[in-house]
């Protein structure tokens, strides 16, 4: 039975408000889910005046990739819909592993789709994953020993640099996606990946039957997700309230956290320590419990170390995480003003047309530093400084620290968004911001 416009309108109703008129995005690979997707979102979005905008990214994994990516905007365009094809730049000399390749195309789809939003101010962008989707997510973590966070399964709402992803179809059956376009009379392509056995969602997924006819169904996973997610948000309520007493960030990228947290029990501290580290690494996983406990071990013996992308530096009454330099991402570059995202935690913004790149300022840079600069930005700590973005042209530094946000893709945090003017402004209490809900 197809998803009628009436369910599709409830579906979407939790994740009010929109705007008005709306403006949707949404990710649009082809395949039978993400077009009945968009064809939905099309309709409910044109009933409120508004638009979805289809967008399709073209990991060119296989020959046929751009010829279907085209294809799909002909089919949608077709139906008045504006759609946008993303294709997925590798540098000629960069290997990906056959088992780590879903990964890697995953990621850089929602970079590629991350990036467009922001460009194009889009705040909203919708996910096609089903309830079979969530059935395979929940089963995959479950045989790797995921704890309580992992077990809460595939988000409906994550929040973003941009704004938010949505999924409002994971409580929708995939047999009801492929009937909703027989009713669209919509065509769709097949990704052969799909039925690559050398994937493991591929074989979870062809286990699925057998699990079901013991009763393992997507309902009854969701009704265990619902109770898991309960406890979930009742943890992250309570690791929220001990973060505002020990912990705070500043708008140059890195936290500061009080060694009077290590009075908090272990577990509370081990949670404070893994959302300190996803919030300032900007990394989609958390860091894996074991290195977790160790870097715990080091933090009583007042070590630094380096643990998730971070650098956990040792002060005299507080630990400073601060972005490891090594682990900063690719270079961004720039041919036009505008705003852009550097390594998952900035918003930089570029006021001039003239091609150029962002990336860290880094030690070469500080040396380049004219003394007026340098009596500026003295109050930023010298191992901060380093891994704040800048402006380069080949090898001259155009400007040592353009205007910026400092916005990663909070987990507990998400309000948390801290400005850092032009003008470097010391670093006080002032400057810091409490984490909160």
């Amino acid at each position: 039975m197809p998803l009628t416009s009436s369910e599709f309108r409830q579906l979407m109703t939790p994740f009010a408000p929109f705007g008005t008129p709306p403006t949707i995005a949404v990710a649009t690979s082809g395949g039978p889910d993400s077009l009945a997707l968009v064809l939905l979102c099309h309709q409910w979005a044109m009933e409120q005046g508004g638009k979805a905008i289809a967008i399709t990214v073209d990991h060119q994994l296989r020959e046929e990739s751009a010829a279907e990516a085209s294809q799909v905007k002909i089919w949608l365009e077709a139906r008045g819909l504006e759609h946008h094809i993303l294709t997925w730049q590798r540098a000629a000399d960069e290997e990906i592993l056959h088992s780590a390749i879903q990964a890697a195309a995953r990621e850089a789809r929602y970079q590629l789709l991350s990036r467009w939003c922001i460009d194009h101010g889009v705040q909203h962008l919708l996910t096609a994953h089903h309830a079979q989707d969530q059935l395979e997510t929940f089963m995959i973590r479950l045989s790797k020993g995921s704890g309580l966070k992992g077990l809460t399964g595939i988000q409906g709402q994550v929040l973003t640099h941009f704004g938010r992803i949505l999924r409002p179809l994971l409580t929708v059956d995939a047999n009801r996606l492929k009937a909703t376009l027989k009713h669209f009379n919509q065509p769709y392509l097949l990704d052969p990946s799909n039925e690559n056995e050398n994937f493991t969602r591929v074989r979870w997924r062809q286990l699925l039957p057998s699990l079901e006819a013991e009763g393992l169904t997507p309902l009854s996973i969701q009704e265990s997700l619902d109770r898991l997610n309960h406890a979930q948000r009742i943890i992250d309520q309570y690791v929220s309230y001990i973060l505002n007493k020990h912990a705070a960030l500043t708008p140059y990228g890195y936290a500061i956290l009080k060694k009077e947290a290590l009075q908090e029990t272990l577990e509370t501290f081990e949670e404070m320590l893994k959302n300190l580290l996803a919030t300032m690494s900007t990394q989609r996983y958390p860091v894996r419990r074991q290195a977790v406990h160790r870097a715990i071990d080091f933090i009583k013996l007042d070590k630094s170390f380096t643990l998730g992308g971070c650098q956990i530096i040792n002060k005299s009454k507080e630990w400073w995480i601060v972005r490891e330099p090594a682990a900063i991402g690719n270079d961004v570059p720039i041919q036009k003003s505008g705003s852009y995202l550097w390594d998952g935690r900035f918003i930089v913004d570029v006021s001039h047309n003239m091609p150029c790149r962002i990336s860290a300022l880094g030690e070469h840079g500080i040396q380049l530093l004219e003394p007026d600069a340098r009596k500026r930005l003295k109050m930023i700590p010298h191992i901060v400084l380093q891994t704040l973005p800048a402006l380069w042209k080949g090898g001259e530094l155009i400007d040592p620290l353009p205007s910026f946000k400092f916005t990663p893709p909070f987990h507990l945090f998400s309000n948390a968004h801290l400005v850092a003017k032009s003008h470097y402004p010391n670093i006080g209490s002032s400057d810091q911001k409490k984490f909160s809900l």
